[in-house]
């Protein structure tokens, strides 16, 4: 399974867990012919 999302530089998308309240973050930081992605995890 896959899911493919379209993002500009500055959105995100957030996954949460339910569970254990995890979240991670995926942020398009910058986007000139080369994407850059911060992923991060709380």
């Amino acid at each position: 399974m896959a899911l493919v999302v379209g993002r500009k530089a500055g959105e995100a998308i957030i996954l949460e867990s339910t569970q254990d309240e995890t979240q991670v973050r995926i942020e398009v930081i910058k986007d000139d012919g080369m994407l850059r992605l911060k992923i991060s995890c709380k």
